[in-house]
């Protein structure tokens, strides 16, 4: 590209260009600094034929926002797309890391290495094609790995860009002209790691992807790759026509298992071919597991087996299928009584996302039970999902979060038939301190869960009273499809969006009608309401009685339901204003489940807006080693720390959410709040754009992007919001809490303080936030703010004592 050297210092919209990292078929890579966010990024200019053509760019364009959606930690984050002086480029995730291809340079990896690094582009893959994206183009040139290990595939969802045809040169003897070797146009590879339907431009869908790694894997296992030599040509007629060099002939220290799985990834019909990428993953797994525990007979593992038939099956799993098989497994002696478990998402073995509510119920249930036992601090569910799909280690878990036990369980149902098999590891040792398998009728579900928590306490040597027995094996329900409702409803809940939300209330109504006992599907019911009110999807006076409601329904029929309490301290405060009640119901509750996460945070809110911003910040942060990857609850902390003033360390707090995870929207908006504050409208626009963009057009998040466009001077901008949110009114609920902010910004005090009259009347939660908004600092001098003030009552810091 003829600009390449020239762009070192300058800077393309508001990346600093640093240093020229690479080039290939698909442009040229920098190291950039993002002037606006302060990070380095990995800038890529596209090849000048894609910039200077409209259609392709567009169609680059769209490439780019579909894979900006993947946010993984094995997939190379795109942050930005766009054009400046001609010149088209992305902006992504800087990767301080090597190549595989760099990694590799003609030698086989350690078995170790292969194996970790092929688990974690497996996994890595089988999150994009869930996502319908194809990558089309795996190659050890698109893996990075980082100092730390962690590999990352790059290029995700670019590859339709590319037009038909090869670029060929001649024979590859140096081992890299075929990785310059592109097609250009909708199908775009190189040949060396293309499917044989790829080459044939057939339509393609995620095996392709699988061939590929097949390759991929081949080579790390051979340090040579399974097509080369010759011309271009030549590599494509042995792909379509020819199979490579068994690896075992080239490298002999390579197990057999490993061969196979090669073997079956690289089959020319991919009908025969592994069918997903979780199902390689699963078999690769194995073998590290085996790798780790020591050599097993041959039985114990099974590779001759249909293409769409899953992973491997061990000994365990393929024992007496009619009985529990509570010690099928080794068991290990525990050292010292082991006070902390993480209960990992349960497999769908079954691969029917039809059964997905039962594999990520019987898990929750599970962490709910657990969590009441004392002495035993188990991780939350919003935590503990964040590994869902992702094949992990159980000792790495376990010491990313601290915990020195990790329950793994896998569940198979078909028709009434219902299987699930358990592992207890011990962190600190990697050995199993307990496995069984269940075969059992799906109807005997609760049977099951009360065995798992009975001999998970028995193993970590747990010293229960009578009444904390009683506890773990407490049933909400004796109705076995009540209970499927009902966790179904939790299923959907757990999506945490507004359709998410509605479908969760018609499951858990179902479950009620069901089974008119069942007091948690209607505290089910309860909290969720309360999260359509709080979340603005529904207007207060609709959602907040209903909560009520329900949450009185349930403690009627279970008076000692946390979950129920919590629901009710929710609506005493954020609609029925009843500070002291509120109050003690929220005590209430947490006596009743003191680990309970969502208590914690809501009661550690409720304190902030008593004015207790110092008790609020360490309850939050009591609810984050509860909950340590719960992301809202790390902006909580944020939140709270912005409200009570201290904007460094909550600008710091912000940071770190970010690094957990850049895409969540709720971070960019308080970002954007905060930014406003400081007077530092460019960045603080840039971050309330992109919590609009990522919460899809959210009504509070625009709001706060009119305020800051009217406080930076664009009233133009902040009037065509204000706009769109008033037509938005009058289809769908919208708080006159953010027209009041907008016209804040816009200096217009009379018509803000209208609007918060407005707020009031509708007992609109944000209303509570009156005393504390930083926001709204300048209308608090009106004497029409102070008696709406006077008349909800706040501030009460004297009133309440944490």
């Amino acid at each position: 590209m003829a600009h390449s050297d020239s762009l070192i210092e300058r800077t393309v919209s508001h990346y600093r260009i640093l240093e020229k990292l690479g080039a290939g078929g698909m442009g040229v890579v920098y190291k950039a600094e993002d002037t606006r966010l302060h990070r380095f990024v990995a800038l890529k200019f596209l090849p000048e034929n894609v910039a200077h053509d409209p259609q392709m760019l567009e169609r680059f364009r769209r490439e780019a926002r579909s894979a900006s959606a993947l946010n993984h930690a094995g997939i190379c984050t795109i942050y930005d797309v766009g054009e400046e002086d001609g010149l088209a480029f992305i902006a992504m995730e800087f990767i301080d890391g090597v190549s595989l291809r760099d990694l590799l340079r003609g030698l086989p990896l350690p078995l170790s290495e292969i194996l970790r690094i092929g688990i974690q582009i497996a996994d890595a893959l089988e999150f994009a094609h869930a996502e319908q994206i194809v990558h089309r183009d795996i190659k050890p040139a698109n893996i990075l790995v980082t100092k730390r290990g962690q590999a990352k595939i790059l290029d995700f969802g670019l590859a339709k860009l590319i037009r038909k045809g090869f670029e060929t040169s001649g024979n590859d003897r140096s081992g890299e002209a075929a990785e310059s070797t592109t097609t250009i146009g909708i199908i775009h590879g190189t040949p060396s790691y293309m499917s044989p339907e790829q080459v044939r431009g057939d339509n393609l869908d995620a095996r392709t992807d699988i061939f590929s790694f097949g390759l991929l894997l081949y080579e790390m296992a051979t340090g040579r790759r399974a097509y080369s030599g010759g011309t271009g040509g030549m590599i494509i007629e042995a792909v379509l026509t020819r199979s490579p060099d068994p690896v075992r002939t080239i490298n002999p220290e390579i197990s057999p298992q490993l061969e196979a799985i090669i073997a079956k990834a690289l089959q020319k019909d991919r009908d025969q071919r592994y069918q997903s990428a979780a199902d390689i993953a699963a078999d690769l797994n194995l073998i590290a597991r085996e790798s780790d525990s020591g050599p097993r007979s041959a039985a114990g593992i099974s590779i001759s087996r249909p293409a769409a038939a899953g992973s491997f099956q061990s000994d365990a799993q393929t024992a007496n299928n009619s009985t529990p098989q509570s010690g099928a497994m080794r068991s290990t002696r525990v050292s010292r009584v082991i006070d902390s478990l993480a209960v990992l998402p349960f497999e769908n073995a079954t691969l029917d996302p039809e059964h997905e509510y039962l594999s990520d119920g019987i898990a929750a249930s599970l962490i709910n039970t657990l969590a009441t036992v004392p002495r035993l601090r188990v991780m939350a569910q919003s935590t503990v999902f964040r590994y869902k799909g992702r094949r992990v280690d159980a000792q790495t878990v376990g010491r990313e979060l601290n915990v020195r036990a990790v329950l793994m369980g896998r569940i198979m149902q078909s028709g009434e038939s219902l299987r699930i098999g358990t592992e207890l590891v011990d962190v600190a040792s990697g050995s199993q301190l307990w496995g069984a398998q269940y075969d059992r009728k799906s109807g005997e579900i609760f049977a099951i869960q009360d065995d798992i928590s009975e001999e998970i306490s028995s193993k970590l040597k747990l010293k229960l009273t009578r009444a904390e027995k009683n506890r773990l094996t407490k049933r909400t329900t004796k109705d076995a499809e009540a209970y499927r409702l009902y966790l179904k409803g939790r299923h959907h809940w757990n999506r945490w969006t507004e359709d998410g939300f509605y479908k969760a209330i018609e499951y858990f109504e179902n479950a009620v009608e069901q089974d008119l006992t069942y007091a948690l599907a209607s505290a089910g019911i309860a909290d969720t309401y309360v999260l359509l009110g709080w979340n603005g999807y529904l207007p207060p006076n609709d959602a907040f009685p209903k909560a009520k409601a329900a949450s009185m329904r349930a403690l009627r029929l279970d008076p000692d339901l946390g979950e129920a309490r919590i629901s009710l301290a929710a609506v005493l405060w954020l609609y029925d204003w009843k500070w002291q009640e509120a109050h003690a119901e929220f005590k209430r509750s947490l006596a009743l489940n003191p680990a309970y996460p969502t208590g914690n945070h809501w009661y550690a809110e409720f304190l902030m807006t008593m004015g207790l911003h110092a008790e609020a910040v360490e309850r939050m942060k009591d609810s984050q080693e509860l909950d340590p990857l719960s992301l809202i609850i790390s902006v909580a902390i944020a939140w709270a720390h912005y409200m009570g003033r201290h904007y460094d360390e909550a600008l710091a707090q912000l940071h770190r959410t970010i690094e957990m995870e850049p895409n969540y929207p709720v971070t960019h908006w308080i970002l954007g709040l905060l930014l406003r504050k400081l007077g530092r409208f460019d960045e603080a626009v840039v971050a309330g754009e992109m919590g609009v963009k990522l919460s899809g057009g959210s009504s509070l998040m625009n709001a706060a992007l009119a305020q800051t466009f009217a406080a930076a001077g664009s009233r133009e901008k902040a009037l065509s919001i204000l706009h769109e949110l008033t037509a938005a009114s009058g289809v769908r609920y919208v708080s006159p809490y953010y027209f009041a902010g907008i016209q804040v910004g816009l200096g217009e005090a009379d018509r803000a303080i209208d609007y918060l009259e407005k707020a009031y009347a509708e007992r609109s939660h944000w209303i509570i936030y009156l005393h504390i908004d930083p926001g709204l600092d300048a209308l608090r001098p009106d004497p029409r703010f102070q008696d709406i003030l006077r008349r909800i009552g706040l501030p009460l810091t004297n009133a309440i004592s944490a």
